[in-house]
């Protein structure tokens, strides 16, 4: 059994093995069946390259995985969302920056994935110098 704290607007703060939580006013706590790992595996990100050049042409690939297969899902880009179609479960998209600085990629949706864990990376657009 994995237990889900949702802040009062449904977003996923955390989960957890134990029914341990204190959540505040608005939060909830909810029952989920099967395991960890199960659970932590339904939203995935992975990066192949955490940094890149922020000259709008190095790029880094970010995969997304879904457990159960979506046939797409909605990541957030920074301040963009952008809609993937996957196959299997499975997508990926393009990161590049013209600028330094930090690019966040998480799920859009924070009611249905936890962007916690391996549901966020950060790449790093470094200046050229």
């Amino acid at each position: 059994m994995v237990y889900v704290l949702r802040d009062v607007d449904g977003t996923i703060l955390s989960y957890g093995e134990k029914d341990d939580w204190l959540p505040s006013s608005g939060q909830t706590v909810e029952a989920v069946t099967g395991t960890l790992a199960e659970y932590a595996a339904r939203f995935r990100l992975n990066v192949d390259k955490p940094v890149i050049r922020a000259d709008g042409m190095d790029v880094a690939t970010v995969t997304v995985r879904t457990v159960p297969t979506q046939v797409s899902v909605a990541v957030r880009v920074g301040d963009l969302t952008e809609t993937l179609a996957l196959s299997g479960g499975v997508g990926s998209l393009q990161v590049a920056a013209e600028t330094a600085g930090l690019i966040v990629v998480t799920a859009a949706d924070g009611a249905q994935f936890c962007r916690a864990g391996e549901g966020t990376v950060v790449i790093v657009a470094e200046e050229v110098s």
